[in-house]
């Protein structure tokens, strides 16, 4: 039996295996199911922004530094737009538009490392419709769905 999680609070210490959780939620009416779905992706939601903020400031970083922009200075927002897939509407690691600090503009791609990942896990819980951007502050970390 493999644990999952801490047991809900007043059962410190146990566990809850993935059978019980099974059962548990077959127990459960639409309604029910449904606003646990909305608890968890407010969960997920932050969890995987900041997955995605990680990754491309490092990727903002790397491209810089390694000559592969229009400008040297560093980069301070990134534009993102969701695009339509086969599988559904994902935010785009290609065509992203990089803004710099000294206003300059640049077209990446950002598809190394975990970004790509990334942004598919934030789109399944984000859900953007295509042609949506996504407005992401390097400094800040602050993100915004247009």
């Amino acid at each position: 039996m493999h644990a999952v999680s801490p047991a809900p609070a007043g059962q410190a210490g146990a566990l809850i295996s993935p059978e019980q959780v099974t059962g548990w939620l077959d127990s459960l009416d639409a309604p029910a199911l449904c606003s646990l779905a909305g608890m968890v992706q407010e969960r997920l939601v932050p969890r995987f922004a900041a997955a995605v903020l990680a990754g491309l400031r490092t990727a903002a970083a790397k491209v810089v530094l390694a000559g592969e922009t229009d400008s040297t200075a560093p980069i301070v927002r990134l534009r993102l737009e969701a695009t339509d897939y086969e599988n559904g509407v994902f935010w785009d690691e290609y065509g992203v538009e990089a803004l710099h600090s000294d206003g300059a503009v640049s077209i990446l791609n950002c598809t190394e490392g975990e970004v790509p990942t990334r942004l598919a896990d934030l789109s399944s819980v984000d859900c953007p419709l295509l042609g949506d951007i996504l407005t992401v502050d390097l400094l800040t970390g602050d993100m915004e769905q247009e």
